[in-house]
C-alpha cells in the first residue's frame, strides 16, 4: 500500500503505511527474518530496512532533508551494511538530492 501511495506523489501518506510496516516487522521480527519461507520473498533486503529506507525517500521527496538523514543513519544502526542508506547519506553529503 505505501509502494502504490508512494508511486501516486502522497508521501505523507506513504509514510504512514511504511511506518505500520516497519511496527509490524519490528514486532514480528522472524517473520522478516524468514520470509522467505512464509512469505515466499527471495529479496535479500529485509522488510525492516526496506520500511526505514522507504519513509527516508519519502521525507526526502517532501524536502525533510533531515528527516530523511536521520532515517537512514537509523537504516545504518539496525543494518549495519544497507548499501541503499550508505550510498544515500554520501549523496546528501555530495549536496544531491536523496
Amino acid at each position: 500500500k505505501g509502494i502504490k501511495l508512494y508511486r501516486e506523489g502522497l508521501y505523507e501518506k506513504a509514510i504512514l503505511e511504511f511506518q505500520k510496516s516497519y511496527d509490524f516487522f519490528k514486532k514480528f521480527q522472524w517473520l522478516d527474518r524468514y520470509r522467505f519461507i512464509f512469505l515466499f520473498s527471495s529479496s535479500r533486503i529485509a522488510y525492516l530496512e526496506m520500511a526505514i529506507i522507504n519513509m527516508a525517500v519519502c521525507h526526502g521527496k517532501l524536502g525533510n532533508e533531515v528527516k530523511a538523514k536521520e532515517l537512514y543513519e537509523k537504516t545504518l544502526e539496525e543494518f549495519p551494511d544497507s548499501e541503499i542508506a550508505k550510498a544515500s547519506l554520501n549523496i546528501m553529503e555530495q549536496g544531491g538530492l536523496v
